[in-house]
């Protein structure tokens, strides 16, 4: 039994993602990743050389010693940072349910990129949420309600682009309310690396 007033979080409905690659970009910074490469900056290991591998990369002590061509293998490093914008503002969205829909879709990424060790960064249509943990970003998540904000989604697209332009993936969520033009407009404003 509790004697003091207890802060109590409604988490909102989430379901499983299938895990993806997706979003992560080679960094020199980022995690040593299971996968093999040629041409990245973190050394895994030695190996023979094959046709076709860059010269560039003989270690020629260990060639001298074994008397075989021998190649630096190296991992691969990541670094992944989601953004997830999630628009608050009532016109956004046709009702509540949708409204609701909208923040379990958001939660449910979130979730998901923390799982597969990505950094996770929310922001609404008047603040940013982040969490170190599924859990803690859930709490966060339980206290968004409708927002009276004039700010639209190409606004707070401006703004995340501004805040975090290494962002390596960013989801725009909203509803049904939301024009076309103004999901363009904000897509254009997002930071992103052209391929």
């Amino acid at each position: 039994m509790w004697t003091e007033p207890q802060e109590i979080f409604v988490h909102p409905r989430t379901v499983r993602l299938d895990n993806a690659s997706t979003g992560f970009i080679r960094d020199l910074e980022g995690l040593a990743t299971r996968d093999l490469s040629n041409d990245d900056v973190s050394f895994h290991a030695l190996r023979e050389y094959v046709p076709g591998d860059d010269l560039r990369y003989v270690h020629w002590r260990s060639t001298a010693r074994t008397n075989k061509l021998m190649i630096r293998q190296f991992e691969e490093t990541r670094r992944s940072q989601v953004v997830i914008v999630l628009a608050t503002r009532p016109a956004d969205y046709a009702d509540p349910d949708e409204f609701e829909l909208a923040i379990s879709c958001a939660a449910s990424l979130s979730r998901s990129a923390q799982s597969e060790g990505k950094e996770v960064t929310v922001f609404t249509s008047d603040v940013a949420l982040a969490g170190p943990t599924p859990d803690s970003l859930l709490d966060a998540y339980s206290g968004i309600e409708p927002s009276p904000s004039r700010e639209s989604l190409g606004d707070r697209a401006r703004v995340v682009g501004a805040e975090v332009p290494s962002a390596s993936v960013v989801i725009l969520i909203t509803g049904s309310g939301t024009p076309a033009e103004q999901l363009r407009l904000a897509s254009i404003r997002v930071p992103a690396t052209r391929a």
